[in-house]
């Protein structure tokens, strides 16, 4: 691993005790070392994958709070809410404060813009 988990293992490292781990384990109701065959009824974070580990399991949780952050998930609820119901950034900042606090945290530079695929030199 590299990039954010590798700068700041403390807080981004996808093994259990990180302060984004912590977040999930929040939003998934429980630490779960491999998904639940049920997950608590308050969870919003829900990915189901059994062969998605813990560590995995980490990757797609900061999948979903940055895409939601960013606004690439406003119109896709029906979709995924199977997985993730936080589809907005007022839902990650109102629910998911753990996240929202690292998330936007000038410390840690995370991205501001959803990306394009319009790239400048």
């Amino acid at each position: 691993m590299g990039g954010h988990e590798r700068a700041y293992p403390g807080i981004f490292s996808s093994q259990s005790g990180s302060e984004i781990s912590k977040a999930m384990d929040a939003a998934r109701g429980g630490n779960f070392q491999s998904p639940p065959e049920n997950y608590p009824a308050n969870a919003w974070y829900t990915y189901d994958d059994i062969t998605c580990d813990y560590n995995c399991q980490v990757g797609e949780y900061l999948y979903w709070i940055m895409s939601s952050m960013l606004g690439a998930q406003e119109n896709r609820l029906g979709e995924i809410d199977n997985e993730w119901k936080l589809n907005t950034r007022a839902k990650v900042e109102a629910i998911d404060t753990k996240a929202w606090a690292i998330f936007t945290n000038s410390a840690y530079k995370m991205p501001a813009k959803l990306p394009d695929g319009t790239y400048k030199r």
